[in-house]
């Protein structure tokens, strides 16, 4: 009889403790503290895997859940696990848009979903709430700072007495009064404008795109001229400068255009190039210069006169001379003479607009663009709907395109498409002829351009055509083929020719500006006695780059269908907000 009395109330036990188990949804073996968490079972919308709600609690949530679904669409899950790490809101929050991306909780591409998650100390009396909403739940149903009141007002009293079921079927009351079919509908209308809203964005940033590209079909393209030898003209015409030249061969004016314009002054005579002595420890060859003022040439072109003048003021300024390391000084002269050579481009004819103006207009439209995409980037973080990502992408993909056809969009005009078609046959005529030429006479007595009757003039237009290897080995090659036929002549007669407008430097020794074709000493091009001819190459490329001394002064979703079959509809935690805390 005793057996019998001790073994039926064990009976009845375990009976009841599997009913409850039952009913609650629960698994035989507890699954570890998410994430990741275990598959979720169709039909079931409640897991309580700490066991702190009781049978009744999980049947009634399960009642109000599904009522909620069916009438909204919206989904809710409830989960709770020990997970005492978790110990305030924010991975609390952090673990529920988990559960939330793994499960897919709420409708794809409405994110109605909402977690309720509970992470219980061990003692499973106090613990971390998060009431985790997607977007679309927040945004139609509950905000924010409503979760939040139903935390503070309605569950916090009831979970900090320790009535775990009262807590959350408080929470569930007040999330289904709130699912009505007006916040549904709403929902609805807010998917349906944002669906308008992104094909909108979307199509904003392919029309900006496609503008760009169609200006640059329309009017940035140069018209068709055949390069043929037809073009060849005896005679630059007026105004077509070596500076001008960089302009119409490259579109825009760069560093090429002021050092032409530079070496056209110094062919006629009206300034001249120093060398700087190299500093002690400096490789000979590190040679700069700075600019001597000889005189006034008359008949130059407004852009040149403009730069000469600048050279005249402040070298007057210093006995005749600008120094290297003041030749910052005429860096706004530059900057004036590729601006007087864009507007006369578009003066004579050449260009259709000023290449820099043209160019600048469409980096500020590209970089608009992509300025507007960021913002709405940094926007996106605040109102996390899908349109203001297609705004982001169109603008920022038109940004793109628009800014890598910049550089593109100056345009030749058909007379100056000719004068390019010219000027580039020119470039390969000459530049063939220094291939086989010892010398740079006779480079122009081949006459590879009609106009380039002198040394001079021959390495003005070979620094304009952008030639400064070829100009470099053909002084190379006539003085290693003199040196080879008479080494002593080397020593004192580099050249016949030598430039009148390369000094060496002041105090030194060496070529003067009246000398030509006399005896040189170390300084010509170089340190040594034997010329470099690569030195004054690089000297000149010194002049234009002088600067100024330095003073200080979404997370992705689970696939899944709707309730009928049982499981969540895919829904993100993307663009989701929590809300919630501890008891």
């Amino acid at each position: 009889m005793i057996s019998r009395r001790l073994r039926l109330p064990a009976v009845f036990g375990a009976a009841v403790f599997a009913g409850l188990l039952f009913a609650g949804g629960a698994v035989a073996a507890t699954p570890d503290a998410g994430p990741p968490y275990p598959a979720p079972v169709a039909g079931q919308r409640v897991y309580d895997y700490a066991g702190i709600f009781s049978a009744g609690t999980i049947t009634s949530a399960e009642q109000m859940i599904r009522s909620i679904e069916e009438r909204t669409g919206a989904q809710v899950a409830v989960y709770t696990q020990v997970k005492p790490q978790s110990d305030d809101l924010d991975k609390a929050n952090a673990d529920a848009a988990a559960l939330m991306d793994q499960w897919g909780v709420g409708r794809r591409g409405f994110d109605d979903g909402l977690v309720i998650l509970f992470d219980m100390q061990d003692n499973l009396r106090h613990g971390q709430v998060s009431l985790y909403a997607g977007s679309g739940y927040r945004a139609a149903f509950l905000s924010d700072s409503e979760r939040q009141s139903i935390f503070d007002d309605k569950m916090k009293p009831l979970l900090a007495d320790g009535d775990m079921d009262g807590g959350l079927l408080a929470a569930l009351r007040e999330v289904d009064a709130n699912a009505t079919p007006d916040h549904a509908a709403a929902l609805e209308r807010g998917r349906q404008i944002n669906a308008v809203l992104v094909v909108l964005a979307l199509l904003l940033g392919l029309i900006l795109a496609f503008g760009a590209v169609l200006s640059w079909f329309r009017h940035g393209r140069d018209p068709v001229y055949l390069d043929d030898p037809s073009i060849y003209i005896p005679a630059p015409p007026a105004g077509l400068t070596p500076a001008m030249a960089t302009l119409l061969l490259d579109d825009r004016t760069s560093d090429r255009t002021t050092s032409a314009a530079l070496v056209g002054l110094a062919a006629g005579g009206s300034i001249a190039f120093r060398a700087s002595k190299p500093h002690k420890g400096d490789d000979a060859d590190d040679v700069t210069a700075g600019i001597d003022y000889l005189r006034n040439a008359p008949g130059l072109q407004p852009p040149e006169k403009n730069l000469l003048s600048a050279v005249a003021r402040y070298a007057h300024k210093d006995d005749g001379s600008i120094a290297h390391g003041r030749l910052y000084h005429l860096l706004p002269a530059f900057s004036t003479l590729r601006a007087d050579l864009e507007k006369a481009s578009v003066a004579m004819g050449w260009m259709a607009g000023e290449p820099g103006r043209v160019v600048a207009r469409w980096r500020f439209r590209g970089s608009v663009e992509l300025t507007i995409a960021v913002s709405a980037i940094f926007m996106l973080l605040l109102f996390p709907v899908s349109a203001l990502f297609a705004l982001a992408a169109g603008l920022a993909a038109a940004g793109v395109v628009t800014l890598a056809l910049a550089p593109s969009m100056p345009a030749r005009t058909r007379q100056g498409a000719m004068l390019f078609a010219m000027l580039s046959a020119y470039k390969r005529t000459l530049s063939a002829t220094m291939a086989r030429s010892r010398s740079l006479e006779a480079v122009v007595a081949a006459r590879p351009v009609p106009w380039l009757t002198t040394p001079d003039l021959t390495v003005a237009w070979a620094v304009a055509f952008g030639l400064n290897r070829e100009l470099q080995a053909v002084l190379e090659g006539s003085l290693s083929g003199l040196a080879a036929d008479d080494p002593e002549a080397a020593a004192t007669r580099p050249s016949s020719w030598q430039p009148t407008w390369w000094l060496p430097p002041a105090g030194g020794g060496g070529h003067s500006a009246a000398s030509a074709g006399s005896g040189s000493a170390a300084g010509l091009f170089s340190a040594g006695a034997m010329p470099n001819p690569g030195s004054i190459i690089a000297a000149l490329g010194s002049i234009t780059s002088a600067s100024a001394p330095y003073s200080g002064g979404s997370g992705s979703s689970s696939s899944g269908s709707s309730f009928s079959s049982g499981s969540f509809g895919g829904g993100s935690s993307f663009g989701g907000g929590g809300a919630g805390g501890g008891f």
